[in-house]
């Protein structure tokens, strides 16, 4: 199905900014700042809201959470997800977009829960370590 919102429709001021997309974004992941990405209109018709992992805080976790559907992902390579013991979500994908979605885990050493901000946000910031390694 198609978008009634094609990119022939954006007003100019927004597709002449597409080509400063990347560069824009880098800046802001630099500055510790969100950037908001949007998904294809013919996939999922929405935004992802981003920032750098390795340094997320808590605050940072708790808007995240409040002003979205509250799941919050972390993009990575199959091979660092495996070597934390964390495997596929379903074992058959039936999603129309494919999305790989893999277990959730928490931080143990330093979480209680794994609900709150703080927690997510450590949880978080140590999988993005290198030198973080799995306690199973």
């Amino acid at each position: 199905m198609t978008n009634p919102l094609a990119l022939s429709t954006l007003p100019e001021e927004l597709l002449s900014k597409r080509e400063n997309a990347v560069p824009d974004a880098v800046s802001k992941f630099a500055e510790g700042k969100f950037v908001l990405v949007m998904d294809n209109f013919d996939r999922e018709n929405e935004c992802d809201l981003m920032i750098l992992g390795e340094d997320v805080t808590p605050a940072q976790m708790a808007f995240m959470i409040k002003h979205s559907t509250g799941i919050i992902c972390v993009v990575a390579e199959k091979q660092r997800l495996e070597r934390f013991g964390l495997y596929p979500a379903a074992h058959e994908n039936t999603d129309k977009n494919a999305t790989n979605f893999y277990v959730s885990t928490d931080y143990l050493p330093s979480t209680s829960t794994g609900v709150s901000a703080r927690d997510r946000a450590e949880t978080v910031r140590a999988f993005c370590r290198p030198d973080s390694v799995s306690s199973a």
